[in-house]
C-alpha cells in the first residue's frame, strides 16, 4: 500500500468516528444571527466549536509536534536548499496536482478554468521546464485557479461540517476533510512506487510544510490563545476560497460593484483649519480609518531579505539578526522577552522602541523602526507595549494595563531592567539614549518622559512620540463606535469580512512581487472596509488581554469567549480599572490625557511629537491644543490620520534626520 493509499484510509477512518453520513454536515451551520454584543468571527466563520475540548487538545499536540519533529526537520531542509531552489521544488508540486484542480474546475460546470488550468499545465510543463517556473503566469498572465474537491462540494450546496482538528494535519471542517480525501485520490504521484520515489514525495511534503512554519511562528509569538485565532483565520480563508474571492477578476468585479454604488468612499477627507508643518506630497488621502491602515506599508528594504528562507541557519536578515533575551519583572511569574541588536562600538547610543497597543517585541513595526536606528549607527532594545499579553505574563498577578501613568511606570521598570542586564551580558556603555513610542506607546513615552523629569532613572536624553493618543478616553469612544457598527447578520458580516481580507491579502501579494509603494497611493479598502479590518485588529488586541488577565487554559474548552464578545473597551476600563477606584471618572479621564502632563509638555525641550491632523483618535480641539502647548516641539503632518504616514518619504526622511542631529550632540557631549 502507498504512503498517499495509507493517508486516504487514515483520513476516511478518523472521518468516521466523526460523521457515519453527510446529513450530520448540516448540524453546525452557523445561524442567521449572532448573539453576541459584538461580532465573534469564529463562530460566524465556523458555527459553532462541538468539538473544541478534542480540538483544543489536538492542537496543542500539533504545536508540540511541530515544535520537536517536524521543524527541525524543515530547519535542515530550509538549510540545504536556497530560497529559490525550494521554490522551485515548490512549483513542480503544484504543477502535478493539475489533475485535481481541473477536475474540480469540471465538476464545478467552469470551464473556462478548466481551459486556464489545462493551458498552465502544458505550457508549465514545457517552456516551465516540468513545472519548476511559471511562464504561464510571469509570460502569458495567465492567472491560477486554486480549486480543490472542498469547492466541489460547497458549489453543491453541501454542509461544511463542524471545526475539526486532527493530529499531523491542518485544522479544517468535516467537508474540508473529505474533500482532501478526494484530493489525495487525484494526485498522481498518489500511485507512484519506488524508493526513489518514495523520497522524492517525502521530499515534497518537507518542503511544503516549510512553508507553514512562518505562521505557526506567527501565531504562538503574536497571540494569547492560537488556537482561536488560528481558528478564525482558517474560516475567513476557507469562506474566501469557496467564494473565489482569491481570483484577481472576482474582486476587480466586486470593486467596480462598490464604486458604482458608493462613488463617496475615495474622496478625501476635509483638511482642518489648522496649518500643517510636514506636507505629503503624494499622498492622495481617502478617509481617517482608510489612511490609517496605510500604516501597513511601512517597510525597509532587506529587513527580511535574503536568499535563504527564513528556516535557514544562514538566513541573515536583518530580523534575524536581533537577538533575543529575557529579564524577570516578579520571582513569581514568567520571564519577560524582549529583543535586541547592538552596534560593535558599546557606546553607540541606544534607541528603545515601544510599541502600539497590543503589540509584543515580535511584531513588524518595531523592527522596522529598529532597521532605521540601526542603520543610523544607534544599538536597538524592542519592548513589548504594556497592553499586550506578553508583557502582562511577566507583570505582577494583580497588574492591569490600561492606566498610562501606572503602565509608564512599570515599563520604566522593565526598561531599566533590560539595560542593567545587557551592561551585565555584554558591556555596553552608551553615551546617550532616546526612546521612540507608537500609538499607546507614544503616549506611555511622554508619560515616561514626564516621570524622568522629576526622578532621573534611565537618563534618557530624547523623546520621539509617534500618534500618541491625547485624551485615551475619548481615543477608547471612537474605537467602540466602531465596534457598535458592525453587522449582527452573519451572512452579511462574513461577506463584508472576507472581501476586506481579501484585498488586504492580495496587496501584500502584490507587494511581495513588486516590494514599492508606487502602486498604492490609492488604498484598496472602502470606508466600511477600513472600520471593519480596524475593528477586527483591535477587538482581537482586547481579546488577548482580557484572555490573560482572566487566566484561561489555552488547552481546556472555555466560555470566556461569551464574555470577551459583551465587552469594548470603554466596559474593559469599567471592570478592570475603573471598579473599587475612589476618583471620580472625570478625573481619572483626566489623568489618563496628556492634559495632565501639560507643564512637563510646555516647560520641557527633549521630546517631539509627531501628529496628523486628521487623526481620528482626536478632534481638531484636541489637536489645536497640543500644538499650542508644545509649538514647534509638535510637528503636524498635512495627512496620515492614526500612524498611516510612517512609510511616507517625507516622515522617514524627518526622522533620520531627528536622529542623526542627536547622534552627532551626543557624540560631541561624550568626547567632551
Amino acid at each position: 500500500m502507498t504512503e498517499g493509499n495509507i493517508k486516504t484510509l487514515f483520513l476516511a477512518v478518523v472521518l468516521g468516528m466523526f460523521c457515519t453520513n453527510l446529513s450530520c454536515l448540516a448540524q453546525s451551520e452557523t445561524n442567521n444571527q449572532t448573539t453576541e454584543k459584538y461580532p465573534d468571527y469564529a463562530y460566524a466563520f465556523n458555527g459553532n466549536d462541538k468539538f473544541e475540548n478534542f480540538n483544543r487538545k489536538m492542537f496543542a499536540f500539533n504545536i508540540k509536534a511541530n515544535k520537536y519533529v517536524l521543524k527541525p526537520i524543515n530547519t535542515v531542509w530550509a538549510s540545504i536548499l536556497p530560497k529559490c531552489a525550494m521554490e522551485r521544488v515548490k512549483n513542480c508540486y503544484t504543477n502535478i496536482e493539475y489533475p485535481k484542480r481541473m477536475v474540480s474546475c469540471l465538476l464545478q460546470k467552469d470551464f473556462k478554468s478548466t481551459g486556464k488550468e489545462t493551458a498552465r499545465f502544458v505550457i508549465n510543463s514545457t517552456v516551465g521546464l516540468g513545472g519548476m517556473f511559471d511562464p504561464a503566469k510571469n509570460k502569458f498572465n495567465i492567472e491560477p485557479a486554486q480549486e480543490d474537491m472542498e469547492q466541489v462540494f460547497s458549489n453543491y450546496k453541501s454542509k461544511k461540517g463542524p471545526y475539526l482538528v486532527l493530529p499531523f494535519t491542518q485544522p479544517s471542517n468535516v467537508r474540508g476533510y473529505i474533500g482532501k480525501v478526494f484530493d489525495v485520490g487525484l494526485n498522481p504521484s498518489t500511485y507512484l512506487a519506488g524508493s526513489g520515489l518514495v523520497i522524492a514525495k517525502a521530499g515534497g511534503m518537507v518542503n511544503r510544510t516549510s512553508y507553514s512554519q512562518s505562521l505557526i511562528k506567527h501565531l504562538e509569538d503574536s497571540f494569547a490563545d492560537p488556537y482561536d485565532v488560528a481558528k478564525k483565520l482558517y474560516g475567513i480563508d476557507n469562506y474566501i476560497k469557496n467564494t473565489n474571492m482569491d481570483r484577481k477578476e472576482v474582486m476587480a468585479k466586486i470593486v467596480t460593484s462598490q464604486q458604482t454604488e458608493n462613488e463617496t468612499d475615495y474622496t478625501s477627507t476635509p483638511l482642518l483649519s489648522m496649518k500643517s508643518d510636514m506636507v505629503l506630497k503624494n499622498y492622495d488621502p481617502q478617509s481617517p480609518v482608510v489612511d490609517s491602515i496605510r500604516t501597513s506599508l511601512f517597510e525597509l528594504p532587506n529587513v527580511n531579505k535574503s536568499f535563504w528562507n527564513e528556516l535557514s541557519v544562514w538566513n541573515r536578515s536583518f530580523d534575524k539578526k536581533i537577538k533575543t533575551a529575557e529579564v524577570n519583572i516578579d520571582p513569581k511569574r514568567e520571564n519577560y522577552k524582549y529583543r535586541y541588536i547592538l552596534q560593535k562600538d558599546k557606546k553607540a547610543p541606544i534607541a528603545i522602541v515601544y510599541p502600539s497597543i497590543g503589540e509584543g517585541s515580535f511584531s513588524h513595526h518595531p523592527v522596522v523602526f529598529a532597521k532605521i536606528f540601526h542603520d543610523a549607527g544607534y544599538s536597538v532594545i524592542i519592548q513589548g507595549s504594556p497592553f499586550h499579553w506578553g508583557f502582562l505574563k511577566s507583570a505582577p498577578k494583580n497588574y492591569r494595563p490600561g492606566l498610562p501613568e501606572k503602565d509608564a511606570q512599570y515599563t520604566r521598570l522593565v526598561t531599566a531592567k533590560i539595560l542593567k542586564s545587557l551592561n551585565k551580558k555584554e558591556q555596553i556603555d552608551p553615551c546617550g539614549k532616546i526612546i521612540v513610542g507608537t500609538s499607546y506607546g507614544g503616549l506611555t513615552t511622554l508619560f515616561i518622559a514626564a516621570q524622568e523629569e522629576k526622578q532621573n532613572t534611565l537618563n534618557v536624553s530624547k523623546y520621539i512620540s509617534i500618534s500618541p493618543p491625547i485624551d485615551l478616553f475619548y481615543a477608547v469612544k471612537k474605537l467602540d463606535s466602531y465596534s457598535a457598527q458592525y453587522c449582527k447578520n452573519t451572512a452579511e458580516l462574513q461577506q463584508r469580512t472576507a472581501i476586506a481580507a481579501s484585498k488586504l491579502m492580495q496587496m501584500n501579494r502584490d507587494l511581495k512581487n513588486n516590494p514599492t509603494v508606487d502602486n498604492f497611493q490609492t488604498f484598496p479598502l472602502t470606508e466600511e472596509e477600513g472600520i471593519i479590518t480596524t475593528n477586527f485588529m483591535m477587538r482581537q488586541k482586547l481579546s488577548d488581554v482580557i484572555f490573560t488577565l482572566e487566566d484561561v487554559s489555552k488547552t481546556k474548552k472555555t466560555d470566556v469567549y461569551a464574555h470577551i464578545n459583551e465587552m469594548n473597551f470603554n466596559d474593559y476600563f469599567k471592570k478592570y480599572l475603573f471598579k473599587g477606584s475612589n476618583k471620580p471618572i472625570n478625573e481619572m479621564n483626566y489623568d489618563m490625557s496628556l492634559y495632565s502632563i501639560e507643564n512637563f509638555l510646555a516647560n520641557n525641550d527633549k521630546y517631539k511629537i509627531y501628529e496628523a491632523r486628521d487623526d481620528y483618535y482626536a478632534n481638531e480641539k484636541q489637536i489645536s491644543w497640543l500644538k499650542k502647548t508644545g509649538l514647534n516641539k509638535v510637528v503636524l503632518l498635512q495627512n496620515g490620520a492614526h500612524l498611516g504616514f510612517l512609510y511616507t518619504e517625507e516622515f522617514q526622511n524627518a526622522l533620520k534626520k531627528d536622529i542623526s542631529l542627536f547622534k552627532s550632540d551626543t557624540l560631541k557631549t561624550a568626547k567632551k
